[in-house]
């Protein structure tokens, strides 16, 4: 004769498939939310630094891939100038010294700068083909360095300065100049380029 308490068993052994099928159906269903969670977190795509948007290369409803090009972003609040020096100017340039810094756009309006660093060489050295005289005739021409300017951050907050602007760069060599002249000129000037960070 069977023992009274074995559909009791059989109801627990029961109860325990289910379970056991009810965590598999939940692992599945965890598994489909943190899919779903990450394809969500994808429909969003930040930029790397803050900016203004611009050039867009997309509309609204557009898939894009990984790597495609959507626009971009320039940092308004963290621009330089790139401002091209004669080589015969940067005797008495070095890094630290005051610039004004005249722009084209607001009525040459003056703002200030701080000289950050000097090119380790002429532009024409990075080209992607640098001249190269194999024939022996050689003309001596005066070839231009960049030198980067740092604005200041509560210049480049107000949003003046826009990438590619014209500026004309006037660097205060009197201070931290090595080796001065009494005949030489005590600024040296420039056209230059505002750049974004």
């Amino acid at each position: 004769m069977p023992p009274s308490n074995s559909p009791r068993r059989d109801n627990v052994e029961v109860a325990k498939a289910q379970q056991a099928e009810a965590r598999a159906q939940l692992m599945e269903l965890q598994t489909t939310l943190a899919k779903a969670e990450r394809d969500l977190d994808f429909t969003s795509v930040r930029a790397p630094v803050d900016g203004t948007f611009s050039n867009r290369m997309i509309n609204t409803g557009d898939f894009i891939t990984v790597g495609q090009r959507l626009g971009n972003v320039v940092p308004l609040d963290d621009v330089f100038i790139d401002a091209n020096f004669k080589e015969t100017q940067l005797k008495r340039i070095r890094p630290g010294q005051p610039v004004t810094i005249s722009v084209d756009a607001y009525g040459h309006r003056k703002f200030a700068g701080i000289v950050e660093s000097i090119s380790p060489a002429a532009g024409s050295v990075f080209t992607l083909l640098p001249p190269d005289n194999a024939t022996g005739n050689f003309t001596k021409i005066v070839q231009r360095l960049p030198v980067r300017i740092r604005v200041p951050k509560d210049v480049a907050r107000q949003n003046l300065l826009r990438a590619g602007m014209s500026v004309y760069a006037t660097v205060d060599t009197t201070q931290g100049a090595a080796d001065a002249d009494s005949d030489a000129d005590l600024d040296a000037s420039a056209s230059a380029v505002v750049q974004p960070q």
